[in-house]
């Protein structure tokens, strides 16, 4: 009890450590794609500092300018001097164009069209627009959003997203940041403008949400194949590095993290391979939401599996459920698993990531994934020779060979279905064997009563046979055996 004790107090001190938290103290977990800071944090810091390397560049240039003119020997009049001055002052304003420009940039697709207007001679009235969504057909909503692109009413939203997916496809010098950043301007002026869009009048403010949704979605399925692990990135190696680290850590079992999972409960075993699907899942999917789904799937199937791994009775604590999740990122051994992270943290919508169950279990798999990065002996409170031992593949005690269980190791879904079609594959051959030898049986009697038709013809016509001289009934198996029977 009290090694338990003193494991978990180890487990707890690393995963409540500082530098997993955001570096302005804010009480959020930080992520290394946001260089440490929440996502909240991360944003403001990011828009600050472009806002200081922009003046600073203003400056640069203002100061270039007029170190010039002190050194130039020429006599400055007070005709030069206003000529200077306005010349400072036309290069001041172009500075400040650009700037606004780039801001405004994004905000410039979601301005009014002077030759449209919503209630045109071709658009139906704002009374007879039918709701986006129909309530019937939730479970298609994402087929209902790119349906409704196609009405008349909604053809602004449509040629938005066309411009902005094309404004990005079409630049390839775009840092993945500043990617992240005009995606994340989109987000907030969709959304702006959805609130006062003629369409969601008297809409629910659900309704916004899921059309958000469906953009989200529309426009990140386009760009994913630029945006996702780009080549500017160290994703790729990463990736890498990563999934070789956690093949190393393939013995750890749940007892070195503390984690509350009876892996003997049969129910528990089924979950946890559900719930290692839903992270290999992960990187199937393309939309930010998606993959975040399988996030979310994925933490649910955990916290069933810690209430089913606690004593009847006891209190199911949010305290258990990191430590379990760490479990199965290293049984999972995801593909792609750093660039899936930095993928839903660069586009995923930022409201997302910072309230609900969806916000709580990525932040937690993020710093799953940054504890596992950073997992060493001292984390599994292990001296470094054991943990050196146990990483370069020796045997493991026989200590721990007594109390392993006698059952075979739980395989993944994956290697389990594999398993179970070698069975089938195996019964069907020896079913087609079988069937061959039969078939081969009856063409030899198929031969030899041809044959025998034969010369039971040739004996009846020369008179030599009355008939059934060369033909014999065949008895059967079966035949055989009931008359066996009965003479006994």
């Amino acid at each position: 009890m009290a090694e338990r004790s003193k494991t978990r107090s180890k487990i707890y001190e690393r995963l409540n450590n500082p530098e997993l938290r955001c570096k302005t103290g804010c009480g959020f977990y930080g992520n290394p794609a946001w260089r440490g800071y929440c996502s909240v944090c991360y944003r403001e810091v990011y828009l600050k500092q472009q806002r200081a390397r922009a003046a600073s560049q203003s400056r640069e240039a203002a100061f270039g300018e007029g170190s010039h003119n002190l050194h130039s020997e020429v006599p400055i009049g007070h005709e030069q001097v206003e000529t200077r001055k306005l010349k400072f002052n036309k290069f001041e304003e172009k500075k400040k164009f650009q700037l606004e420009s780039k801001k405004q940039s994004v905000k410039n697709l979601f301005k009014k069209s002077p030759g449209r207007s919503m209630q045109s001679e071709g658009a139906p009235a704002l009374n007879a627009v039918p709701s986006l969504v129909d309530p019937s057909k939730v479970a298609s909503g994402f087929r209902e959003f790119l349906k409704t692109l196609k009405r008349p009413a909604a053809q602004d939203l449509n040629e938005k997203c066309k411009l902005f997916i094309q404004r990005l496809l079409s630049d390839p010098s775009l840092s993945v940041e500043k990617q992240s950043e005009m995606v994340h301007d989109f987000y907030g002026a969709m959304s702006e403008h959805l609130q006062s869009h003629p369409l969601f009048q008297n809409q629910p403010p659900e309704e916004i949400d899921r059309t958000l949704d469906g953009v989200e979605k529309h426009i990140m399925t386009k760009l994913y194949r630029i945006v996702f692990c780009p080549a500017s990135t160290d994703d790729e190696a990463r990736d890498l590095e990563n999934q070789k680290r956690i093949r190393s850590f393939n013995w750890i079992s749940p007892q070195h993290l503390d984690a509350a999972i009876n892996t003997d409960d049969k129910q528990v075993q089924q979950l946890i391979e559900e719930s290692e699907q839903g992270l290999i899942e992960m990187n199937t999917k393309r939309a930010p939401q998606d993959k975040l789904a399988c996030v979310v799937r994925c933490c649910k199937d955990i916290f069933e599996i810690i209430r089913l791994s606690t004593p009847a009775g006891g209190a199911v604590s949010a305290d258990d459920f990191l430590p379990c999740l760490i479990y199965v990122v290293l049984k999972a051994n995801p593909t792609m698993l750093h660039s899936n992270v930095q993928y839903i943290s660069r586009f995923c919508n930022p409201n997302k990531l910072m309230m609900g169950e969806a916000g709580y279990f990525f932040t937690n798999l993020c710093c799953a994934l940054s504890f596992i990065e950073k997992l060493d002996a001292q984390a599994l409170s292990m001296t470094q020779e054991e943990f050196n031992r146990k990483m370069f593949g020796d045997e493991t005690d026989s200590s721990e060979q007594s109390k392993a269980s006698p059952e075979p190791p739980v395989m993944c879904k994956g290697l389990e279905l594999m398993k179970a079609n070698l069975e089938i594959l195996e019964g069907l051959r020896e079913r087609q064997m079988k069937l061959k030898k039969d078939a081969l049986c009856l063409q030899e009697q198929m031969t030899e009563f041809r044959n025998n038709v034969v010369k039971e013809v040739d004996a009846i016509l020369a008179g030599t046979s009355k008939g059934n001289m060369f033909l014999k009934p065949t008895v059967t198996t079966s035949e055989h055996q009931g008359a066996t029977v009965g003479a006994s």
